[in-house]
């Protein structure tokens, strides 16, 4: 196929500038691009009279994206009396990106359409040895993912979501400190693969896949209970990195002054009050834990609600810079009730001041396969944006 990613779509998006003026013919394949994109199929009449375009104008803009891959022939239209009306819809299968999640063992790598749905996939559990060894394999199951997937759609990009904090030029200075080095790590990943590779913070990712599949947040702390804590930040419904692509890491944030040993080498960090390891004990796992828990064992008891008051702390702590809803993930999330949800959303507002009281705390979508799509939907997002389609509007148009 094709590969739009080194073609010049800009000139497909309204408004957009050139040394010679913009031509009708480009506005109107914007237009009608996005207008298939956000609201679905439509015949070449519907396309003319929905955006007030002459025929022969929408004639020329549908031979483009027909040309570019961008449209494809949709659904029949019903017959009137006349010949049957075929509509055209756009071709979001012919474009994806992939999304890779690789982390403690567990590989996980997605092909989303521009759509943002998930149209091919792979899991894999792969021993976590050390050395090079084992992100050389990484590489190559993604290399064999990414031929296979190739064969019927253009990839637009990759990217890896990555446990840990970027640069701000996307390199990486931490990684899961319970795997090898990280700068080692990804640098042989990368040059394993044969496409170019982007990084994205997991929790980055993580949040981005919670967006696609409820574009109707628009304020929220995204916290995620791993083997190490992370988090992300939602601001007027997109994912904000900030300036230095750390917002919302606050695994290290003082939580106790001169508490207890952080794995960073700090004192008092939440990761070292939050993270589920700090809730067992004397080899005990996490499933273990829980199930103890529920017998009613008191010291169990005690161990969670010291553990509920500490994330309450933070949560209320972090909460005074996004004072929006909460969303909490990651491994330990599947063994809280909503019970449990709500007793650590009644903590936290016994801790908030006055006036900042009134959010709400959510489960996120359950998976570890979320950082890939979520990886892969930040790849769509941005291309998509580049050629003046609205995902956001696509989702409310899809609201009853």
């Amino acid at each position: 196929m094709t590969n739009l990613s080194k073609m010049d779509l800009s000139n497909l998006a309204p408004g957009h500038q050139t040394d010679q003026p913009q031509s009708h013919h480009g506005d109107a394949a914007a237009a009608i691009a996005n207008q298939l994109y956000v609201h679905g199929p439509a015949s070449r009449r519907e396309l003319a009279e929905s955006l007030q375009l002459s025929l022969p104008t929408v004639d020329r803009a549908l031979r483009e994206l027909m040309r570019r891959q961008l449209i494809e022939p949709g659904p029949s239209r019903p017959s009137t009396g006349g010949r049957r009306a075929y509509a055209y819809a756009f071709a979001n299968s012919n474009h994806v990106a992939i999304g890779i999640s690789a982390n403690r063992g567990s590989l996980h790598i997605r092909a989303v359409n521009l759509a943002g749905e998930v149209s091919d996939a792979i899991d894999r559990v792969i021993p976590q040895y050390s050395g090079n060894a084992y992100w050389q394999r990484v590489g190559n199951i993604v290399n064999d993912f990414a031929d296979a997937t190739e064969r019927h759609a253009t990839i637009i990009a990759t990217a890896c979501a990555a446990p840990g904090i970027l640069t701000p030029d996307g390199g990486m200075v931490e990684f899961d400190l319970a795997t090898a080095s990280p700068d080692a790590s990804l640098r042989t990943l990368i040059q394993t693969l044969h496409r170019p590779c982007t990084l994205i913070r997991q929790a980055e990712a993580r949040a981005t896949a919670q967006l696609w599949a409820d574009r109707t947040i628009d304020d929220a702390l995204c916290i995620y209970l791993d083997h190490m804590v992370s988090g992300a930040v939602i601001v007027d419904g997109a994912v904000n990195s900030g300036p230095n692509r750390c917002n919302g890491t606050i695994a290290h944030m003082t939580l106790v002054p001169d508490g207890l040993e952080c794995r960073c080498g700090r004192r008092g960090c939440m990761d070292a009050y939050c993270s589920p390891t700090t809730l067992t004990e004397d080899g005990e796992s996490l499933p273990g834990f829980f199930s103890v828990l529920e017998q009613g064992e008191p010291n169990h008891r005690r161990r969670l609600d010291a553990w509920m008051d500490h994330l309450a702390q933070a949560i209320a702590a972090a909460r005074s810079v996004i004072c929006g809803d909460v969303i909490l993930g990651g491994q330990i999330a599947q063994y809280l009730d909503d019970a449990d949800i709500a007793d650590i959303a009644r903590r936290v507002r016994e801790r908030m001041p006055f006036g900042m009281d009134r959010f709400a705390v959510h489960a996120a979508m359950p998976g570890d396969e979320q950082a890939a799509i979520g990886a892969a939907q930040s790849c769509v997002g941005a291309y998509v944006a580049s050629l003046g389609l609205d995902p956001v509007a696509r989702f409310h148009s899809a609201i009853p």
